[in-house]
């Protein structure tokens, strides 16, 4: 650094990123004066702030080559800034931060390496829009079904008159033309949308979705494809589009180019969104009556049973000491043998409604976690099943205790009917439960080598069949935004997997 040694150097850099936000939002003021962006506040922001944190990191570097910094002025033009004067308004912020946030001892030698930075990024600014905005603008000149629109009023009246948006572009993702109802439906006109790539309107997170498809249409392993995913609007909103994408490529006379079709489904979304929310309720809900259920069956009739049976059992032993004295009188003995048969009755109703308390809050689920309420279920099948019970292999991992408490309560009646389909109707003499977790998910699998079914193309055809257990299996899966596969033939066996994100909205 010259006069800094690296000491000072390293505070002064710390120094000036932690005051990096005060130079983008004054860097975006200063631009948006001179020409507004076509991407929203929020796309535009965060890349000013990964520029400016760059050019402060090689403010301070040893060494930096020409070419690396031509492309800062390169990104400029993509976030859409290539007006002259936007070199002059980004060298005014610049300098003024730097007087503003450095002292004046030092501020000679941190301007001079200021003005070589952007001096290299003015040379990319330049370059690149020779390089790449000029040849966009040459090839309106040249595009033979962009002219076509155009000199054919009725065509392009009817262009226009459609209300579903739709653009042309060219493989590399640029705009050519579009329709007022994209136009409405983005809030550019045509001209601010000629030459704009269609991946600066992108959400960020769906980016890799437009980038792997025009991989995809260059490479030409592609020629239709229909996708949803969200885009911003000049005013900074997000819409979600149902985007039907199909090149055109052998049209005789024209050039190759891409014909998209945009129809804004932001209102279908909402609902959807509306409604899945309305069923996680509605699940909850189910979920807490259950629980109250079972505490009000085991608070309520199971101990009023078990006092009846109390009472009982000291009217035995009274019944027994009598006999210890005198011989039984055969009313005593019809008596005795008739409370012992209610004792026995109720003994099998408290037995029934402990399994029934079982069914709606399983024992130990939440406070010992999902492996130990499925082994506690798979024990309790044992003891209650005949002898010829199928051979149940768990393979449990340990780790999916601390599940969120949503997951683990559906995933273990699903687990939980998927076990009493392959024991009570599979006819399987072996059963496999494997629960496994995975970094952002968690995969559940039960499998048989019972008689198997056809499974039916609509899942809907479960309820007509009187399958409602597999049917309400697949709701709850539903529930926790999961997805399950079926794989079954008559006489083949039967596997059922399901897969659940761990975290609300991240895919699987």
């Amino acid at each position: 650094m010259g006069l800094l040694n690296d000491y000072i150097s390293i505070g002064w850099q710390q120094h000036l990123q932690i005051h990096r936000i005060v130079l983008v939002d004054q860097w975006f003021r200063s631009l948006e004066k001179v020409q507004i962006s076509f991407l929203p506040p929020q796309v535009v922001k965060p890349r000013l702030h990964a520029l400016s944190e760059i050019i402060i990191d090689k403010l301070f570097a040893q060494h930096w080559s020409q070419e690396g910094l031509e492309e800062l002025g390169s990104s400029l033009v993509h976030i859409g800034y290539n007006a002259p004067e936007i070199l002059e308004a980004t060298n005014t912020v610049w300098l003024s931060f730097i007087e503003q946030y450095t002292n004046r001892s030092d501020q000679p030698m941190f301007l001079r390496r200021l003005l070589m930075l952007l001096n290299a990024l003015a040379v990319g600014f330049c370059r690149f829009q020779k390089a790449e905005i000029q040849p966009i603008v040459a090839r309106r000149s040249s595009t033979s079904y962009e002219q076509l629109f155009r000199s054919d009023l009725a065509l392009y009246k009817t262009f226009n008159a459609i209300d579903v948006g739709l653009c042309f572009a060219d493989f590399a993702g640029h705009i050519t033309l579009a329709n007022r109802a994209f136009q409405k439906m983005f809030g550019y006109s045509e001209e601010e949308l000629y030459g704009t790539s269609l991946a600066w309107f992108s959400h960020p997170e769906d980016l890799t979705v437009t980038s792997a498809l025009f991989d995809k249409l260059r490479s030409q392993e592609l020629l239709h494809q229909q996708f949803e995913k969200r885009y911003f609007r000049r005013d900074g909103s997000i819409f979600w589009a149902r985007l039907n994408v199909t090149k055109l490529s052998d049209v005789e006379g024209w050039e190759p180019f891409i014909l998209g079709i945009f129809e804004d489904i932001t209102l279908q979304k909402q609902k959807e969104v509306a409604f899945e929310e309305l069923k996680r309720t509605v699940a909850t809900l189910r979920e807490r009556e259950r629980v109250s259920l079972a505490r009000d069956l085991h608070d309520g009739p199971v101990q009023d049973l078990l006092a009846v049976n109390y009472q009982i059992q000291a009217l035995l032993k009274l019944i027994a000491q009598q006999s210890c004295h005198s011989p039984h009188t055969p009313e005593l003995a019809n008596l005795e043998r008739e409370l012992s048969q209610i004792s026995n009755y109720v003994v099998g109703s408290v037995s029934q409604l402990r399994a029934f308390i079982g069914e709606l809050r399983p024992a130990g689920l939440l406070e010992l976690g999902l492996p130990a309420a499925i082994e506690g279920f798979v024990n309790q099948l044992e003891q209650s099943y005949p002898l010829d019970l199928p051979t149940i292999i768990l393979e449990l991992d340990e780790g999916a205790v601390d599940l969120p408490e949503p997951i683990a309560i559906n995933l273990f009646h699903v687990l939980q009917e998927a076990l009493r389909n392959a024991v009570y109707h599979a006819q399987a003499s072996r059963i496999v439960v494997s629960l496994k977790l995975e970094p952002t998910s968690i995969c559940v699998m039960i499998s048989d080598d019972g008689k198997g079914f056809a499974v039916p193309s609509d899942m809907s055809d479960l309820i007509h069949n009187n399958h409602f257990g597999l049917a309400g299996m697949f709701e709850r899966i539903h529930t926790i935004n999961g997805r399950y596969e079926i794989v079954s033939q008559p006489s083949q066996g039967t596997v059922v997997k399901v897969w659940v994100a761990l975290e609300p909205g991240k895919p699987l």
